[in-house]
Formats: C-alpha cells, structure tokens, sequence
C-alpha cells in the first residue's frame, strides 16, 4: 500500500471523483483529474458487485495496490490525481494479469510513459 501521503484523502477523492474524467478499461474504471507534478495521489476500490465479502474486496484492494507499487514509476510524476475502481466483470484474476491490465490501463489513459 501507498505511504498515506500517496493516497487520497476524502475530500480529494470526492473531488477527484464528481470532476474527474472517466475511462472504463479492461473491467477497470479509471476516475483522473490532473494536479501539480509531485501531488500525484491514487486511490483504489472494489465495488459490492465486484465481491460480496468485505475481506474479498480487501484482498482485491491489497493485490492492486500491490500491482501499482510494484510498478511505480508508471504513475509517480504523471501529473495526476487517480482513482482506480474494480467493475464486476474481471475482479476475479490471476495476479499477473491483473497488473498487467492496470498497467495497460494506466497507458491507455497517458498516465503511463
């Protein structure tokens, strides 16, 4: 997980989210609002579709924050603010695909290099 610093506080993540431009992508939902570089943030979430339990969609927050940090450089001085959301159809993959769809996800939106 992100240091806290990283993440988006509640009043960002309202923001980010009722302003933010949306892109549905390999099952991901993307919500980016651009900040001043060095201000990147990211927030992740499962939805009640995506898993019924609660340590379900906390296991799938683990593994995509997992994914993000691991692969840092992707988001980190993008000028961005993002939330990532997990639809219901693809929350339930291996890890590697997982990552491998955040990421293409990430690109698709010029997060990415």
């Amino acid at each position: 997980m992100p240091p806290k610093k990283k993440r988006l506080t509640k009043k960002e993540f309202s923001e980010v989210f009722e302003e933010g431009e949306r892109r549905k992508i390999n099952g991901f939902l993307f919500v980016s609002s651009p900040c001043l570089p060095g201000g990147e943030k990211i927030s992740v979430v499962c939805s009640k579709k995506a898993e019924s339990k609660a340590f379900l969609r906390n296991k799938k927050k683990r593994r995509m924050y997992s994914c993000l940090e691991r692969n840092r450089d992707s988001w980190v001085n993008s000028g961005f603010r993002l939330i990532v959301v997990a639809q219901e159809t693809k929350a339930n993959r291996p890890y590697n695909t997982l990552c491998d769809d955040l990421l293409e996800g990430l690109k698709s939106i010029m997060i990415a290099e």
